[in-house]
């Protein structure tokens, strides 16, 4: 008889290894488990491990464990059959390596909802690596999920289901579908049961990534995720299913996920550009079954990590209209109304809004004044200005003729400065959207005390107050915690959000310390208390030593970890190697410290710092400039990916960048001056500096300079024998990392110089002029290095392995398609042919450089002809043309090898002198005084020139007046070998002091006896002076104090002084000596109790009572009235009466102070008021 089993797990093994954490996780309660769970073993691979694994199981709980064997079916076919077994109240479908949380099964039967709700939903956590589990989050809250009102409130995590075994009775599995089938079976079955309960409590735990989790899904890289996906999944559901509000909200759900997956950088070249097309046009039909509002639905946008501002982009898309426009509505500021539009579940709603407007389509909700967003990318002081760069974002459904940007600051406008930078959105390479640029310019001399800054929009001359937020480090701050702050310029910036505007004010040692304070609490609450420990550790050894340097100019270099050349560390090498510094202390960050490198052997190892330490992160903060190849500074400093907005505001160095070598890709979204706001850009040509002085760069004049590389400085121009191949990268190589490196022999890149490296006429010639070739392959690549043909003189490697300057170097001669290494072998004068075969296609992005007319070499397109082209190269000993040598002169801006002496000249010259760089070497750094020129030799006078000149006579000087002249000694010179050549014009040591025969008399002397020790004597230099002073010493005199003279008083010379003198000294005269009154005898003290004290004190204190005159009653004065300002003209005080009474009153206080009696002195001593003076003082305080 079959047990009633709560819970039947259906677990589909594609891999043996991972089901012993499953079974783990569902066995952990073993009662439980053996009296409420069954389990379905699916074993899809049917190997011999495999299969002994599941009968194991099954031998060990032979009433709870079936095993079905589903060899050579799919997941769909598998679940499907195991559907059939399956008979717990609820089932459920996972994969080996699939986990529930500890007793998360018996728990959840407890649960009221257990038994009654159609289908139970618990928590998910995807993705499950050594360094945790990716939550998935789509909105929803603990309870009763109705669809009918939150239509994409739905998970499609197959596993963190368990549905009630009725329920799924009509519900198929579509076999047809080989990665979507999961996400049908989910939206088919809510499509006929419209709710479900959702519980955070317990959670389901998956190695495997979630729909959105673009960074791991592996299916991305293949064509078919993109287009069967919509053609055989989206467009049928939506034509059969799509009345339902759940069916169209998640499948644009997915729709938008296909779309993230080629945002920008992120796309891996999967489709070609007709691939594309047919892609956008196969969206454009699935979206004719969904309404506008789903289109337009934000919240799905977010979930799918596709930016919400290119959802009206996509119902242009729809209609393939561009030209499409919203209608806007205005509201006045102020006054609360009510808007009516659809949402998501296609049912009216009303939203409040006191102010603003909003754009709409069809009643359904585009965007409003709430959704524009102003991203400052930049804000810095410089020179006597503040400068604040960004975007505006969510602005596109508008024409850039409708609206105004601008910013008020203490009531005084300042309009927006359009500033072109690389702000587009691409979808598969095509632009998509591009906001809105800007910059403003605030004088520093204009905030005084406190600036208030905010950003309006105006549209219709109706102005519209904006949000903001910061988008990059140099920001200096973030949104994330309300009391950030910074300091640039000497002002304190801080913001509100609430407010939306943005403070600037002086900045003063209290204020700064004030938020910091403030910061570290928002800090403190925001993470867990051993981050915030490590945090608020490194900002305070940040202040700590903010003194120590101050005073010292600091520059740091690093090299991004994916660059070939080393340009930060070649200019480290040369600022290190002279004498005069100019007071710069270079630092190098390197990402591996290893005492056996030669990279750091070569180097200062003292300066040396590794990436990521307390210690670097110090000198970043305290640095004047960071110098490095390529974006994204900070993370090549070693600021883990978030780690950087703890310390933005304490980040102020000024950035010099480098590219990774010469390049003429199109790359504005990777080199663009705003992802870490660089001061300074250097490139080496002319045709560089042109790409890249376009606006879409974000440079100027100012910041872009061709002044060479430095690693072209230290190229050296003796190679080898060797012959190097070497392919460009492309991005989609990055796929195989993820879909098996086997597949990359499907690749036509593959074949082609596959095939090129196993000709045997190729072979042959290598063998005949004992030369080598050496395939280099990219990183991703690297660990393959089987699948290609090698021999006795082709090896395959990677520049990680042989080190890229080092093989460069070595090589004699250049075979690649496009790749930038081209440029290098261009420099060092070395031949180069440009395999560009017409099966391997080219990156999108190559189109500004001409290879035919502008490159180095020649431009190969067939195998043969490449063979015939390298033999013709290796019998000429690897001459390089005349047309390709002029072709590199016009090119290369310079070829002094002087590029590290000039940039850093220039990084000087702009951080310091505040000048334009130049590209003059002339002085500055390690510049040797110039020596004088010699000058022109005479003209020898004849002898009749001689005779007709008179000769005047010269007088002599006596010997002892005439200047000594310095006798040369005459130099002998001797023959030195150095590597190998001789150098007979070296001059030999001199040695001063000894002959040749003392020299060796000095050689063989023996070593003298020590004397016995004596007392030390303090000599400077020899013995005899020291006695001829010590006899000075003692013939000399004693020296005598003098005698002081008494006393005398000083003597006024003034009349007025004397006439003062003399008057004193009348009156010490006359003035009677002051006698000491006798003292009464003393008396013993009489010891008396408390008791006997209070009688005598009360005694005493009614005599003086007594004695105290009475006081009188103070005069009535008549009362004002309470509305007069001023008194009648019977009470105002005659100015001359109030004269002499003020006069009369002075002459009585002052009799009264020269002798006052004993009973006027006890009035007045009675009269004042007890502590007047402390009431008086403070009083005065609170005035």
């Amino acid at each position: 008889m079959a047990k009633d089993y709560k819970f039947s797990i259906s677990v589909y093994i594609d891999n043996e290894e991972l089901l012993p954490a499953t079974i783990a996780s569902i066995t952990a309660d073993k009662e439980f488990f053996r009296n409420s769970i069954q389990i379905v073993l699916i074993d899809s691979l049917v190997t011999k491990e495999s299969t002994e694994l599941c009968l194991k199981y099954t031998d060990d709980y032979p009433e709870n464990i079936y095993f079905v064997d589903c060899q050579g079916e799919n997941m769909a076919e598998c679940f499907s059959d195991a559907r059939v077994i399956c008979t717990g109240a609820y089932v459920s479908f996972i994969r080996a390596g699939d986990e529930y949380s500890y007793e998360a099964l018996k728990k959840l039967s407890e649960e009221p909802a257990f038994t009654k709700a159609p289908a139970i939903c618990i928590a998910a956590e995807t993705s499950k690596r050594r360094n945790g589990s990716v939550p998935y989050n789509f909105g929803a809250k603990d309870g009763t999920i109705k669809l009918k009102t939150n239509p994409d409130k739905v998970s499609l995590i197959l596993g963190a289901y368990f549905f009630r075994n009725d329920t799924i009775v009509n519900v198929r599995f579509k076999k047809s579908l080989s990665s979507d089938f999961t996400m049908a079976f989910i939206l088919d079955y809510f499509y006929h049961i419209g709710s479900y309960v959702y519980t955070s409590k317990f959670k389901f735990i998956s190695p495997y990534p979630a729909e959105n989790d673009i960074k791991n899904l592996k299916e991305q890289y293949n064509k078919s995720y993109f287009t069967d996906s919509i053609i055989r999944f989206a467009i049928p559901m939506l034509e059969t299913k799509g009345n339902s509000a759940v069916i169209m909200n998640m499948v644009m759900y997915l729709i938008y996920i296909k779309l993230a997956c080629g945002l920008g950088e992120r796309y891996m070249f999967t489709m070609g550009p007709n691939g594309v097309n047919d892609f956008f046009n196969l969206i454009s039909d699935a979206m004719q079954n969904i309404d506008d509002a789903v289109i337009l639905n934000r919240n799905i946008a977010r979930r799918a990590l596709f930016p919400s501002t290119l959802t009206f982009k996509m119902l242009r898309l729809k209609y393939h209209n561009k030209a499409l426009k919203p209608d806007i509505d205005f509201f006045p500021i102020g006054n609360s109304s009510q808007f009516e539009f659809r949402d998501a579940s296609l049912r009216p709603r009303k939203m409040k809004t006191s102010g603003g407007f909003i754009a709409t389509l069809g009643g359904a909700l585009i965007s409003s004044s709430e959704h524009i967003d102003v991203k400052i990318m930049s804000l810095k002081a410089e020179g006597s200005n503040l400068y604040i760069s960004g975007c505006v974002t969510d602005i596109s459904f508008l024409d850039r003729i409708e609206y105004k940007l601008f910013a008020i600051s203490n009531r005084e406008r300042i309009q927006f400065k359009d500033y072109h930078f690389y702000s587009l959105k691409t979808l598969f390479e095509i632009p998509f959207d591009k906001d809105h640029g800007f910059t403003i310019t605030i004088p520093l001399k204009n905030i005084k005390e406190m600036t208030v800054l905010s950003f309006y929009i105006s549209i219709d001359k109706i102005n519209y107050k904006l949000r903001f937020s910061f988008g990059s480090t140099a920001a200096h701050l973030t949104e994330k915690f309300p009391h950030s702050y910074c300091v640039s310029g000497g002002r304190l910036i801080t913001f509100d959000l609430e407010k939306r505007s943005i403070t600037i004010r002086r900045a003063t040692s209290f204020m700064q310390s004030h938020h910091e304070r403030l910061f570290l609490s928002d800090v403190k609450k925001a993470v867990s208390v051993q981050k915030y420990l490590k945090i608020k550790r490194l900002r305070k050894r940040y202040h700590s030593t903010i003194d120590k340097y101050a005073e010292r100019r600091i520059w740091l270099m690093c090299d991004s970890k994916n660059a070939n050349s080393e340009d930060a560390h070649d200019i480290y090498n040369y600022i290190n190697s002279l004498h005069d510094k100019r007071g710069i202390e270079v630092f190098y960050s390197h990402r591996e410290i290893n005492p056996d490198d030669s990279f750091i052997m070569t180097a200062f190892q003292s300066n040396n710092l590794a990436s990521g330490t307390m210690t670097q992160k110090i000198i970043a903060m305290n640095a004047d400039v960071i110098i490095s190849n390529g974006h994204n500074v900070y993370k090549n400093l070693g600021f883990e990916d978030g780690e950087e907005i703890y310390y933005r505001d304490l980040l102020m160095a000024d950035i010099v960048s480098f590219g990774d070598g010469i390049s003429m890709l199109r790359s504005a979204q990777s080199e663009n001056k705003m992802y870490d706001d660089t001061a300074l850009r250097f490139c080496g040509s002319e045709q560089e500096y042109e790409r890249l002085i376009h606006p879409i760069y974000g440079y100027d004049q100012k910041h872009l300079f061709a002044f060479g590389y430095p690693h072209m400085d230290t190229l050296m121009s003796v190679p080898s024998k060797q012959i190097l191949v070497c392919p460009a990268m492309r991005r989609g190589f990055a796929k195989y990392a993820h879909i098996g490196y086997q597949n990359f022999t499907t690749e036509p890149l593959y074949s082609v110089f596959n095939s090129f490296i196993a000709d045997r006429k190729l072979l042959s010639a290598l063998h005949e002029n004992n030369c080598n070739l050496v395939l280099i392959l990219p990183e991703e690549l690297a660990k393959q290095e089987y699948l290609w043909n090698k021999s006795e003189y082709v090896s395959v490697s990677s520049f990680e392995n042989l080190g890229y300057k080092e093989t460069i170097e070595k090589s004699a001669m250049l075979i690649t398609d496009y790749s930038n290494i081209a440029f290098d072998f261009a420099y060092m004068r070395r031949p180069i042919i440009y395999y560009q075969n017409p099966s391997v296609s080219l990156q999108n992005n190559i189109s500004t450089f001409s290879y035919r007319e502008s490159g180095f070499g020649d431009v190969v397109t067939d195998a043969d002809e490449l063979v015939e082209r390298v033999i013709s190269t290796i019998n000429s000993n690897f001459e390089v043309s005349a047309e390709y040598l002029k072709r590199r002169k016009e090119f290369f801006a310079f070829d002094d090898r002087n590029n590290c002496k000039r940039i850093a000249n220039a990084i000087y010259d702009f951080e310091y002198n505040n000048k334009v760089p130049t590209a003059d070497v002339k002085g500055g750094f390690g510049e040797v005084k110039p020596k004088p020129e010699p000058q022109p030799i005479a003209k020898q006078a004849s002898n009749q020139e001689k005779a007709e000149k008179t000769i005047k006579p010269v007088e002599k000087k006596p010997q002892s007046q005439q200047p000594k002249k310095a006798i040369k000694p005459k130099e002998e010179y001797e023959e030195v070998e150095h590597q190998g050549i001789i150098y007979s014009d070296v001059p030999k040591k001199q040695e001063i002091g000894y002959s040749k025969e003392q020299k060796i008399s000095q050689k063989y002397r023996p070593r003298p006896t020590e004397p016995p020790h004596q007392s030390e004597q303090y000599t400077e230099r020899r013995v005899q002076p020291q006695q001829t002073q010590q006899i000075r010493y003692a013939e000399a005199p004693k020296r005598q104090r003098p005698v002081e003279p008494p006393y005398q008083p000083k003597q006024h010379t003034t009349e007025r002084q004397v006439q003062l003198q003399q008057t004193q000294q009348i009156r010490y005269a006359e003035a009677p000596k002051r006698q000491r009154p006798a003292e009464p005898p003393r008396q013993p003290k009489q010891h008396t109790t408390e008791r006997q004290v209070q009688p005598q004190r009360q005694q005493t204190q009614q005599i003086r009572y007594a004695e105290a005159p009475k006081k009188q009653p103070r005069p009535v004065q008549p009362q004002r009235s309470s509305g007069a300002r001023y008194a009648e003209p019977s009470q105002q005080r005659n100015p001359q009466k109030s004269s002499e009474a003020r006069r009369v009153a002075q002459s009585r206080t002052t009799a009264q102070r020269k002798a006052p009696t004993s009973q006027e002195s006890v009035k007045q001593t009675t009269a004042q008021p007890k502590h007047a003076d402390k009431k008086s003082k403070k009083s005065f305080r609170i005035f």
